[in-house]
């Protein structure tokens, strides 16, 4: 479990997306995380986790979805290297139980660890589809600050 209590302070993590829609019956995921005076030069020292967590039942679906060098180069006023904050994966989120979910990112470097909600500034992100007789919407929540959401309700 990654989350226990409301955090007690502002955080330094960034987390974005490019792109987040269905596609072959999984939810993909384009995006960065990265915390700010993390160093994200080596691939292999990176942990990335998306985590769904059922807003009712805080149970928990996590998944590993790596790191991958973007589209581009992520300047940031701290100076340190942003190389692999990206990742992108296809999810199968086929199993989730019908609720309403959070969507979390935890990253972990060699010099820094965090996690925080996905928000949607552009505030326009908008997916619906329909997998395995399961109806599944992605949209952002703006009394929470522009989180995205993922509804699961049997069809």
């Amino acid at each position: 479990m990654y989350t226990v209590s409301e955090a007690p302070t502002s955080r330094n993590m960034v987390n974005g997306y490019d792109e987040i829609v269905f596609r072959n019956n999984k939810l993909y995921m384009y995006g960065y995380s990265y915390d700010y005076n993390g160093v994200y030069n080596n691939q292999l020292s990176i942990t990335r986790k998306v985590i769904f967590e059922n807003q009712d039942t805080y149970k928990q679906e996590i998944f590993d979805v790596g790191s991958v060098r973007g589209p581009f180069t992520l300047e940031t006023l701290d100076g340190r290297d942003k190389t692999y904050a990206w990742f992108e994966k296809e999810l199968d989120i086929s199993k989730l139980e019908e609720g309403t979910y959070t969507l979390y990112v935890y990253t972990k470097t060699s010099n820094a660890e965090n996690y925080d909600e996905i928000v949607d500034v552009l505030k326009a992100l908008k997916e619906e589809t329909t997998i395995n007789d399961k109806d599944y919407k992605i949209t952002f929540n703006r009394s929470r600050g522009n989180r995205i959401e993922l509804s699961v309700k049997e069809a």
